[in-house]
């Protein structure tokens, strides 16, 4: 398994590692040695009620959330994730999709998952951007754990309208009006996995997990970075 990793990743993805582009990663990681010694993860996939977990309670019925890294300002994890939405190196995602899903398996955490869906962003921004930086890391936790990711059930068909000044429930239900679901005959009765890159306020999952319950469809969690509370 790991020998077929390791061909996968020299196949597809440059040779150096994607935290610091400068060494060359591990067979079967996208991370050299040092850097995979030094990320700070979680390890929230081992832990239930774990940091992510309680900050949707209250909000959200969601089954389980993990993070693969914690998020600090002027830390390599910003500047790997820096790269991904700006720099146009989207292999990063797809790179940390595939490691993310190699944490998993560590655990039960994607048993009776069906399908993968990653929050959305606006036409405008993907056609600025290239692609969906969620929607990669979507795709590379497909490809090693096989289960099937879908880009196009969960929709941006309008820009977020102004936030200022309002209560986080106009918030949501602001975020929830600008989001649409396709094809919602493959969700509905089933076990979801919503991706995202980074949990800040919350507020886009939230939106999107609301929208997506009312399809009897039972929700988990899981974003590359979260920041430390």
């Amino acid at each position: 398994m790991i020998r077929k990793l390791g061909e996968l990743f020299n196949a597809i993805y440059p040779e150096l590692c994607v935290a610091c582009d400068e060494r060359y990663p591990v067979d079967g990681s996208c991370f050299c040695f040092h850097c995979h010694s030094e990320l700070p993860f979680t390890n929230f996939h081992l832990e239930h009620d774990n940091v992510v977990e309680k900050y949707f309670w209250g909000r959200l019925m969601i089954e389980k959330a993990t993070a693969l890294f914690y998020f600090q300002k002027g830390e390599v994890v910003q500047e790997m994730m820096h790269r991904l939405k700006y720099k146009n190196e989207g292999f990063i995602g797809k790179s940390l999709g595939i490691h993310f899903a190699q944490v998993l398996n560590e655990s039960d955490f994607m048993d009776e998952i069906d399908l993968i869906i990653p929050i959305p962003i606006h036409p405008s921004k993907r056609k600025t951007r290239n692609y969906n930086q969620s929607a990669l890391i979507a795709e590379g936790i497909s490809l090693i754990t096989g289960i099937p990711f879908y880009e196009n059930i969960l929709v941006k068909h309008r820009k977020s309208p102004s936030q200022t000044l309002k209560s986080r429930e106009e918030r949501i239900l602001n975020l929830m009006n600008t989001l649409k679901v396709n094809q919602s005959d493959l969700i509905q009765d089933r076990n979801v996995l919503i991706v995202d890159d980074i949990l800040t306020t919350g507020a886009t999952i939230e939106a999107a997990c609301s929208l997506l319950s009312g399809y009897n469809c039972k929700l988990s969690v899981a974003v590359v970075a979260v920041g430390k509370y």
